[in-house]
């Protein structure tokens, strides 16, 4: 026969219920099966309570007692001693089953269980030319040293957790303290007879501190420090007034330095505000100025239709021009004009209409409206309001040019 599988070992998971346990590579023998039980990280080598049905190709476990459980698995495996049994004699019987079972087929399977172990086998590539002698014990040694790092780190990770445990109690004693300085009362005495020390008197929360003085040889064994006229004739109350009235003086010095320094910040702010505004006027002025002072040209028309003048400047008079171009003598030329909008005075006249007329005439005849006839060209005005001016031309007739100035 042939070995068609090359199979030579398979993992069953417990379920609490199966007991046996198919082999699905070849067998020959049943001592050539073997079993381990693993639960967890512990594994054990069965060694009885098992079965091998070789008819039937199955591994029975246990034959007594409960079957394995979820938690529980069952590696079966083939395990051939490497040996060779095959023993041909001259001119004996020849059986060629002998050979392929016992010869070959045991070959195949040995081979088969070899190439399954190195499979589990470290190795390294084979164009990796290292001296691997020591391998194992390298790997061993840098798996150690890797345990006393991760040791060594666990520890420091532990001391890092007392310290911040530390830390946060010590942080909350501090706490207290200083809730209970705060709420400390202090009383500071002189000393009648010398002698100076301090108490702390806990009921009370309050410190008392006895400066060692000789006050006068009072009676008293101490003396409140505050009192007006023990502070007047001892030692120590001079001091205290004298480091009272400099403390003071340096309060008002403060202050008026502080009062120096917000009245100097506010005149430097009002300074500079003064200084941003002065040159915004004068750029304003100057550019009206620039405006006012130059004569511009905003427009011209030799046709009729509506103008829209921008740019202009407030309250600088706007002159419409009507330039009479040569034409046949005596013909006339003139075209009507109307602000709608922008101008001061588009209403001084009859229906906010003005005329401008230009031709060779010899006489001025002026109408209700503020216009006439005049030789050679005529000018109107027009006093802006807004920056943009709208005009319409109207009934332009003869050779003319108009021309909008500022």
């Amino acid at each position: 026969m042939t070995v068609a599988s090359t199979l030579n070992k398979k993992q069953y998971q417990g379920n609490s219920l199966t007991v046996e346990f198919p082999l699905p590579f070849h067998v020959t023998a049943k001592e050539h099966i073997f079993a381990l039980r693993k639960k967890g990280t512990a594994i054990e080598e069965i060694k009885n309570n098992f079965a091998v049905d070789l008819e039937r190709k199955v591994f029975i476990y246990p034959l007594e007692g409960e079957p394995l459980k979820n938690d529980e698995s069952l590696t079966v495996y083939r395990k051939i001693p490497l040996t060779q049994i095959v023993d041909l004699e001259n001119a004996g019987a020849f059986h060629p089953e002998v050979l392929e079972y016992d010869g070959f087929d045991r070959i195949v399977m040995q081979i088969q269980q070899l190439d399954e172990e190195i499979s589990r086998a470290l190795k390294i590539d084979m164009t990796d030319t290292r001296d691997v002698s020591n391998l194992l014990e390298e790997l061993f040694a840098a798996r150690e040293e890797a345990i006393l790092h991760a040791q060594k780190a666990l520890e420091q990770a532990k001391t890092a957790v007392e310290k911040a445990e530390k830390t946060e109690h010590w942080a909350l004693y501090a706490e207290e303290k200083v809730q209970e300085l705060t709420d400390l009362q202090v009383e500071c005495f002189i000393s009648n007879d010398g002698q100076g020390h301090v108490s702390y008197m806990k009921e009370e929360h309050k410190l008392q501190i006895v400066l060692p003085f000789d006050n006068a040889g009072l009676n008293h064994p101490k003396t409140v420090l505050s009192d007006s006229i023990d502070l007047a004739r001892s030692d120590i109350g001079a001091s205290a007034k004298a480091v009272q009235s400099l403390h003071a003086k340096t309060e008002q010095d403060t202050a008026k330095l502080q009062a120096s320094k917000l009245d100097k910040s506010a005149l430097s702010s009002a300074l500079d505000s003064e200084s941003e505004e002065t040159a915004a006027s004068s750029k304003a002025v100057k550019e009206i100025n620039d405006k006012m002072g130059k004569v511009r040209l905003l427009a011209t028309r030799t046709s009729g239709g509506a103008v829209t003048l921008t740019d202009v400047v407030i309250g600088k008079p706007i002159f419409i021009i009507a330039c009479f171009k040569a034409a046949a003598s005596g013909s006339m030329c003139y075209a009507r004009y109307s602000v709608i909008f922008g101008s001061e005075h588009n209403d001084m006249h009859e229906n906010g209409v003005d005329h401008i007329f230009g031709g060779p005439t010899n006489y001025v005849s002026p109408s209700t409206n503020g216009t006439g006839y005049v030789y050679g060209n005529q000018c109107a005005v027009v006093i802006p309001a807004e920056t943009t001016v709208e005009v319409a031309i109207e009934n332009f007739v003869g050779s003319l040019e108009i021309k909008f100035f500022q």
